[in-house]
């Protein structure tokens, strides 16, 4: 089934608070695919040797537990090989024959010569891309920085430094929608992307493993996905806050114009965000 030389098939690229950890929990119970123990290996993005160690701590007992069992040699090269293009393929070697792939969402924010590599070196790889409301998504990343990494409580947070955030963290770079799916496409034909969208997982999730099943190429039986399918979405916190006035209008006011650029584009899902925060300018 596998056509990348033992590199992965196929790449959920993001975006980050998009979903892409529902995709991952999905697909990795299809009898027919293959993905790494934990969600992102981070290769692309330079972020490979972080993350084992922070998945190492993680998974420290099962891996321990793997010791005895056949999985050691993998667990060795994974968490004490050089990283390198070699590792990276040997990170899928249990996938042998199956459809393999990873989801990393920093992946949407790789500049020209990481794609340029991922293309010489996948030529044939799928990429799965989600998209989530630019508003919606800045607000879930602050709440995910702030009270799960932070540990803050939601009602300590200021809307002055939740501003702050939004101006100097870098989240904006996660809603250049239109510059990645630019970047991606001079590299990979259309039919090797596959744009999807947050909302899908909450209002039609059976339609979207079925269409991501016709792209990669699977057996489209929805019962691989029984226990998953309509998971929570959300790892972490329950129940956010909603955002204050102040912060709706400056996120509204910053997104109006990527939204109208996105419906334009994208259309469905992208023109209700658009609606949704020309309203947003409009009421508060």
């Amino acid at each position: 089934m596998s056509t990348s030389d033992g590199y992965p098939d196929f790449l959920i690229i993001g975006a980050p608070k998009a979903g892409t950890g529902w995709y991952f929990d999905n697909l990795k119970r299809h009898p027919q695919v293959w993905m790494p123990p934990y969600k992102s290996v981070q290769y692309f993005s330079g972020w490979a040797a972080l993350t084992r160690r922070k998945r190492f701590k993680g998974l420290k007992r099962r891996i321990l537990g793997s010791l005895r069992r056949e999985g050691i040699g993998w667990n060795l090269r994974h968490f004490c090989g050089r990283i390198d293009d070699n590792w990276y393929k040997a990170v899928f070697a249990p996938g042998r024959g199956l459809l393999t792939g990873e989801a990393s969402p920093s992946y949407c924010a790789l500049d020209a010569p990481a794609v340029a590599k991922i293309r010489a070196l996948m030529p044939n790889v799928k990429i799965i891309y989600s998209l989530r409301n630019p508003v919606e998504r800045s607000w879930s990343n602050a709440m995910l920085y702030f009270v799960r990494n932070q540990g803050r409580a939601y009602d300590s947070l200021t809307d002055d430094e939740l501003v702050a955030f939004f101006e100097q963290s870098g989240d904006a770079v996660w809603n250049n929608y239109i510059e990645t799916h630019a970047l991606w496409s001079r590299h990979f034909s259309p039919e090797q992307i596959l744009i999807t969208y947050f909302e899908q997982i909450a209002a039609e999730p059976e339609t979207l493993l079925h269409t991501l099943c016709g792209f990669l190429g699977l057996e489209p039986d929805l019962r691989h996905f029984k226990v998953s399918a309509r998971r929570n979405l959300f790892k972490g916190p329950v129940a956010p806050r909603a955002m204050s006035p102040a912060v709706t209008r400056y996120l509204a006011d910053k997104y109006l114009p990527l939204t109208r650029m996105l419906h334009d584009r994208f259309g469905g899902y992208a023109t209700e965000w658009y609606r949704q925060t020309q309203q947003a300018v409009q009421e508060v």
